[in-house]
């Protein structure tokens, strides 16, 4: 007789799992099955202080309340029974729970919002997020918690919620939709399958969507080394997913079960539909000769206005992961060639004007480049940076039109390096490329992160008199960045220089 299945644990935090830093059912499983982890990023820290402090400031503006942190999880639950009950006027890390049948699984779901917070007919739920909005697109996972919460209230203590509420970074309180739990339970349930699974789930491994999780030394290094068809530069998650489908998960089966006109018709998901690979089959089939061979294939001259001059420009805010604020810290550029310029840069300061502060830096040292160099090329390196300055135009405005001017010159260098060179690397990583191109300098990616980290808590908290002590750390990494998209145009020019087939 087959033994009983044990009970499975699934909390409203598995959808943060699930969905932070990117979408990635392969974390629920290895979460479940204690797969080692990183320790967390100077910028998961940071985001952690800051998170706490704005749960302490909501708490503050809640008083009086009775707090049910401490504890085991049945403690918190009865007394979370016993101080409704009593009618509390809010509660503090209570603890909601039942027992259910979730994706075929016996399940014991548990929740435990931020506050309960009791009016004339109920209890409303709200939770403290660092966030700005709680959108389906941009937050489902707190959509989903918050909704969770709702249909465990009904469950646990057959009551209603009175709303379904996120108490946001900026100082408003935004309702969530109240579906009566059915989204949540959907995806809990899905989530319920994961953990039950015996082998890992297929799962697209490609650095600038994985780089940032507590599970990239167990996933990225193996991927490699495995030649993952998900870690060439031009594959996105939608057509490693395809390509799976077809049995084709690494470099050698993509060469071996495909030319470029069998790539090209491979549909791969675009826009809510699909469409096929068309013309990228060629720059992908080419990235993967090279990620096989370990040596790189010359295609074509790049397509860049030569000139004797080109700014390098690079901005820094938060990695795209961490979207609570939208905000630029740091506008660095450099002009590099027969006429160069020292290194600029422009930071927001603390304080309400402090981001316009920084913006308007910017914008004075565009006037002044120029009206020195006229329209010269303005390079960048596969970033944000064309999309910030859209936001900040849009934001603060441009007077003098220069922000424009450099949209008109911008030139983003790694898809002009994807289409003239493919190299045998994973991923399309500014520091690994430049260490390709011969650029020895070593790059201390944990001190940038967490230079920046302390810079951006620092400016949030309106610490001024830390903030001066980072500011020529996250320079200094500023710096680098530049200096390493700049060797890599002038690699880049000079292999396109050499006769090739």
């Amino acid at each position: 007789m087959e033994e009983p299945l044990a009970r499975l644990q699934l909390s409203a935090r598995d959808f943060v799992d699930h969905r932070r830093p990117s979408r990635c059912d392969l974390r629920i499983y290895l979460r479940e099955h204690g797969a080692p982890v990183a320790p967390p990023s100077p910028f998961d820290e940071m985001i952690r202080r800051l998170g706490r402090r704005h749960e302490v400031s909501v708490l503050t503006a809640l008083q009086p309340v009775v707090n049910l942190s401490e504890g085991t999880r049945e403690q918190r639950l009865q007394w979370t029974r016993d101080e409704i009950g009593k009618g509390a006027q809010v509660i503090y890390q209570g603890v909601l729970a039942c027992d259910t049948e979730l994706g075929g699984q016996p399940c014991t779901v548990v929740g435990t919002p931020d506050f309960l917070i009791g009016g004339p007919t109920g209890y409303a739920i709200r939770e403290s997020r660092l966030a700005t909005n709680a959108s389906q697109q941009e937050h489902l996972e707190v959509v989903l918690q918050l909704q969770l919460y709702g249909w465990l209230m009904r469950q646990s203590l057959e009551q209603e919620p009175t709303s379904l509420e996120v108490a946001t970074g900026a100082d408003k309180v935004l309702a969530v939709v109240d579906d009566g739990g059915e989204q949540a339970l959907r995806h809990l349930a899905h989530l319920a399958q994961l953990k039950r699974l015996d082998e890992p789930p297929y799962e697209p491994v490609e650095w600038f969507k994985c780089h940032a999780c507590a599970y990239v030394r167990h996933c990225w290094p193996a991927a490699v080394a495995r030649r993952d068809v998900a870690c060439l530069p031009a594959v996105d998650e939608g057509l490693a997913r395809a390509l799976h489908d077809r049995g084709v998960d690494t470099a050698e089966q993509l060469l071996a079960a495909l030319d470029e006109p069998g790539l090209a018709l491979v549909e791969r998901p675009a826009g809510g539909g699909s469409v096929p690979v068309g013309d990228a089959a060629t720059a992908i089939m080419r990235s993967a000769r090279a990620f096989v061979s370990g040596e790189e294939e010359l295609v074509d001259t790049p397509d860049l206005l030569l000139s004797d001059n080109y700014v390098v420009f690079d901005c820094e805010g938060l990695p795209p992961q961490f979207d609570e604020f939208d905000k630029i810290y740091l506008w660095g550029m450099r002009v590099f060639g027969t006429l160069p310029s020292p290194y600029t840069a422009a930071m927001a300061s603390s304080g309400p004007d402090g981001d316009r502060a920084g913006w308007e830096g910017f914008v004075r040292e565009l006037d002044a480049l120029f009206a020195y160099y006229g329209d010269i090329p303005v390079i960048h390196w596969l970033g944000d940076e064309r999309q910030a300055v859209e936001r900040y135009i849009a934001r603060h405005g441009d007077p003098r039109g220069s922000a424009e001017r450099l949209l008109d010159n911008l030139i983003d260098l790694a898809p002009m390096m994807e289409r003239t060179v493919a190299l045998p690397l994973p991923g399309g990583n500014l520091k690994t490329v430049a260490r390709w191109v011969g650029q020895r300098r070593e790059y201390d990616d944990y001190g940038r992160d967490w230079a920046l980290a302390k810079c951006v808590e620092v400016v949030e908290t309106s610490d001024e008199s830390q903030r001066f002590a980072l500011v020529g750390q996250v320079q200094a990494h500023n710096r680098d960045d530049l200096e390493a998209t700049y060797s890599i145009l002038k690699w880049l020019l000079a292999r396109a220089a050499e006769p090739h087939a």
